[in-house]
């Protein structure tokens, strides 16, 4: 099953109707929405295994990749049927070479029964199998609580491991996995096109973050400041008939009349405010045309960083053109340097560096279409577009702020417990004035009708998994239980094995851009916003552990193990010479093969895939250049080795650098002068908008996205050579140690605390850098400096056109200063400053 995956797709979920363009029901059926959907005649994938579940009311069919899983209380294996399940898996079993079998599930204590050939399998012992396919069944009834079970297998050729999704095809698919594939088609489809924006569940709030953030997947661009962001002559244009802009656009037509267009055209082009810009205004932006050298420049970078595995003239890809018909110059460069700050779906991700951003939107605005440039009529009215936006149901996809205050949906549509399966409503196919028309094809309302019948039992991580691999276009660029959809210059990293192979937290970084671990990779791994949950995900759908306790070393650098291990990594005398290509640290061995940083193999890698993948690269990764050291190995051999090197890279960069590594010139300092300097960076343990400011005695990192102090550090400013060297966009490392961490919660505290923070840029002066940004309709100045045995911090509130109530979270090494009390009133238009001292500790990074 697969939706629409581009990263933009969606833009505006504000629609009209021009009546002379209206398509008849007929019309619509032979031009749906690029959804596509699979076959129905045969299962959905072509490895893998059927799973029929039931509980005390509910029957399901439906496919899965391997049976293994992770499961809390609460969660099932699919969102049709209860935690209390049972569950059976068929397939045709395909082994690769006679001989001898060893089938186990783990934990070891977990009850299921498995027949191979239509006989019972004894769990442990050997089975003896012909090559070839065998029928095969696993059968499961769900206890209570969390559970997890991983089936795994060894072979005569290989060590244990949990059995993949290739040695199996699916088998004994029916029509009732027929009518499940049409129910979670409609499932998918109703996450896609944002009705739960409109119909809520019972429990959820959208004055909440978690609601924005559950429904996120069908949500649109914010629409804050988008009178500044956009064309007139283009909002205009495209709220008359979006499909014929744009194909495959997600959005309903909620508007009916030209009126209502240009009523609701005028209330957008009136939201002038400064919003997601952190720069302060711009002034109009005129560029001399692109020279030769830079288009080819900028088309180079398009290609070769992967934007064209989403972007495209495809069905199933967002297309470009006349893009330059749409933005204003300088917003077009700020959406694609932070598209988080205004695509709220989480599809397109944050990709590019420095100056790149205006290099492509020079090139992207050249990309043009007259028709949507002719200058919109005028006569709109402001109050009745607002009242449109309000009761229409467009809040329940894009969010507007208003003054620092959320504006939130109007429109009084019946909750998703009351919906019917019928065709009414949006699924009506009369001309219904009232209701959204989202021109669906007959297929795509049969699949809704369907889930409306059966709706949700239980959340399902494996489920939430796929749906998140689509809707966040992960299928575009990587391998994962089918192909990749689009071919890049570079293949990227198959997903089939991650959840066995990395831990969840290492995944949540690399989604969010904190490290790079390919950086002499052309095509780049973007930043996603808000999609941590991932690294849990694919572990309970390999049936691994969720959470991993931290890295701790298993022995000190002096000790024997560590000494062997560092031994086996070097190139002296015993060693396997892994520098010669791998990485470690500041070290790069400049190697026509590189491979990844040794230093982070630790907090990357599950140990337990470190060992298989150094017992036998080969079979995790055919093709792949690290050399099979251990294979035909004395097992005991094989494994005291493997074993000294995994607790030698435990110790991370404090590990004893192998024979072959030149650390003589591991660090590149940022130059520090008597002023104090502002570097815009990365930084880990802070996000992509971090402001690390240095000092000669100190240093602190601010980050701009959340509006907050992170940690602060003495000894030094910021090790750049991550950053300078080689192809650099690796993060850059503070020098020093940290002397204060900030806990989570937030410093201030306005009203019911649920507003969210506004940077505005910062003001430099000598004497540091003077922090601006709105919080709840309170403009802030803050000022952090070094003082003795600590930093000090100033301050400045002032309120806006109505009073405010301030109160101060103040971490364990925070002393208020002044005032006495940790809450201030402030009367409208009202300031005050507030001293704060943080102690110098020593804090664990």
């Amino acid at each position: 099953m697969s939706l629409s995956r581009g990263w933009l797709a969606g833009l505006f979920a504000l629609c009209a109707c021009n009546p002379a363009a209206v398509r008849t029901p007929s019309q619509v059926a032979n031009a749906p929405l690029a959804l596509p959907v699979a076959a129905r005649s045969q299962a959905p994938r072509t490895m893998g295994l059927v799973l029929q579940l039931s509980d005390d009311k509910h029957h399901v069919q439906t496919t899965t990749a391997t049976p293994h899983f992770t499961l809390g209380a609460g969660e099932s294996l699919h969102p049709g049927v209860a935690p209390d399940f049972t569950a059976v898996w068929t397939a045709q079993l395909n082994v690769p070479e006679a001989g001898a079998y060893n089938f186990s599930v783990e934990p070891a204590d977990v009850i299921a029964e498995a027949k191979i050939d239509g006989k019972p399998m004894v769990w442990g012992q050997v089975t003896t199998l012909s090559q070839g396919p065998h029928p095969f069944s696993l059968s499961y009834k769900r206890k209570p609580g969390p559970v997890r079970l991983q089936l795994r297998w060894s072979g005569e050729a290989f060590v244990s491991e949990p059995m993949p999704a290739s040695v199996f095809t699916p088998h004994d698919w029916s029509s009732e996995g027929e009518r499940w594939q049409t129910v979670d088609e409609g499932r998918a489809l109703y996450d896609e096109l944002g009705c739960r924006g409109c119909h809520q569940r019972a429990g959820d709030d959208p004055h909440v973050d978690n609601f924005y953030h559950i429904t996120r997947r069908g949500r649109g661009p914010g629409l804050s400041r988008v009178g500044r962001r956009l064309s007139p002559a283009w909002v205009y244009a495209f709220l008359q008939d979006p499909r014929s802009h744009r194909a495959n656009t997600k959005m309903p037509k909620v508007l009916h009349t030209k009126t209502e267009v240009a009523d609701v055209a005028a209330f957008l082009n009136s939201l002038q405010e400064v919003g997601a810009n952190t720069s302060g205004d711009h002034p109009p932006w005129a560029e001399p045309p692109l020279l030769p050298e830079e288009k080819l420049a900028a088309e180079t970078l398009y290609n070769s960083i992967g934007c064209s595995a989403c972007h495209g003239n495809e069905a199933n890809k967002v297309s470009l053109a006349a893009v330059g018909s749409k933005y204003e110059p300088y917003a077009l460069i700020e959406y694609m340097m932070r598209p988080d700050n205004f695509d709220h779906s989480g599809r397109m991700p944050g990709m590019l560096r420095g100056d790149e951003g205006k290099l492509l939107a020079r090139w992207l605005l050249t990309n043009r279409k007259p028709a949507l440039e002719v200058p919109p009529p005028s006569g709109g009215d402001v109050a009745r577009g607002r009242s449109l936006v309000e009761t229409r149901g467009c809040l329940g996809c894009h969010s507007i702020d208003l003054a620092g205050l959320q504006v939130f949906t109007a429109l009084q549509a019946s909750p998703f417990e009351r919906l019917p399966a019928q065709r009414k409503g949006c699924l009506s196919q009369s001309a219904q004035h009232r209701y959204a028309d989202y021109e669906l094809s007959d297929r795509q309302w049969e699949a809704l009708v369907a889930y409306l019948q059966e709706k949700e039992v239980a959340p399902s991580p494996l489920w939430e998994l796929a749906r998140t691999l689509d809707s966040r276009g992960c299928r575009n660029c990587h391998e994962t239980d089918v192909p990749a959809h689009s071919t890049l210059p570079e293949i990227p990293p198959s997903l089939r094995d991650v959840g066995n192979k990395l831990r969840p937290d290492w995944i949540a970084r690399q989604l969010s851009g904190a490290s790079r671990l390919r950086p002499w990779y052309g095509v780049r791994m973007p930043r996603f916003h808000r999609a941590d949950a991932l690294g849990a995900l694919f572990a309970a759908a390999a049936g691994e552990p969720t959470t991993l306790p931290k890295v701790i070393p298993l022995a000190e650098p002096g000790s024997r193990a560590v000494q062997e291990g560092v031994q086996y990594l070097g190139k002296g005398e015993g060693g396997m010479s892994c520098v010669t290509c791998h990485r470690y640290a500041t070290f790069d061995p400049k190697s026509a093969t590189p491979a990844p940083d040794l230093s982070t193999a630790a907090e990357r890698l599950r140990p337990t895939w470190f060992k298989r993948w150094l017992s036998d690269p080969l079979r995790l990764a055919p093709g792949t250049q690290m050399p099979a050291f251990f294979s035909g190995v004395d097992e005991s051999f094989a494994s005291a080795r493997i074993n000294a090197i995994w607790t030698a890279l435990t110790l991370g960069k404090k590990m004893p650098a192998p024979d072959g590594v030149d650390l003589s010139a591991a660090t590149m300092p940022y130059p520090l002068h008597d002023k104090p300097v502002v570097v815009r960076t990365f930084l880990e343990g802070s996000g992509p908008r971090t402001l690390a400011v240095g000092f000669k005695n100190g240093a602190y990192a601010f980050d701009a996205e959340v509006c907050k102090l992170m940690y602060t550090w003495t000894g030094g400013f910021l090790d750049m050579r991550p950053v300078w060297v080689g192809h650099g966009g690796d993060m850059a490392t503070p020098i020093g140690s940290v002397a204060f961490r900030a806990g989570k919660t937030p410093l201030f505290r306005i009203g019911d605390g649920s507003a969210k923070p506004l940077f505005k840029g910062y003001r430099l002066a000598t004497d540091g850098a003077h922090l601006q940004y709105d919080l709840g309709g309170v403009a802030i100045e803050d000022y952090i400096r070094p003082a003795r045995d600590g930093f000090a911090r100033s301050v400045r509130l002032r309120a806006g056109k109505t009073p405010a109530d301030v109160a101060l979270n103040l971490d364990p090494q925070v002393t208020l200063v002044s005032p006495k009390a940790p809450n201030v009133h402030l009367a409208k238009g009202a300031t005050a400053t507030v001293e704060l001292f943080i102690a110098n500790g020593a804090v664990k990074p």
